[in-house]
């Protein structure tokens, strides 16, 4: 299945269905913990979210859910 973003609007809406289902790490204070892990883990810092990745993420998880 080969899916195109068509709108700046569906980036906002995986972000809320993002949101809805408790998975958006976009937020610095709601990732703390896995960032940390993370840093332990690697031995350095991850990459700060790509809001433009919300809609590949969001489908993604829809996929894996189906």
């Amino acid at each position: 299945m080969i899916l195109t973003l068509q709108s700046a609007d569906e980036i906002q809406q995986s972000r809320l269905r993002l949101r809805e289902r408790g998975v958006d790490f976009s937020q610095p204070a709601r990732a703390r913990l896995w960032r940390w892990m993370y840093t332990l883990r690697f031995r350095h810092y991850l990459a700060p979210a790509d809001i433009q990745k919300s809609w590949d993420v969001a489908n993604a998880a829809k996929l894996i859910e189906q």
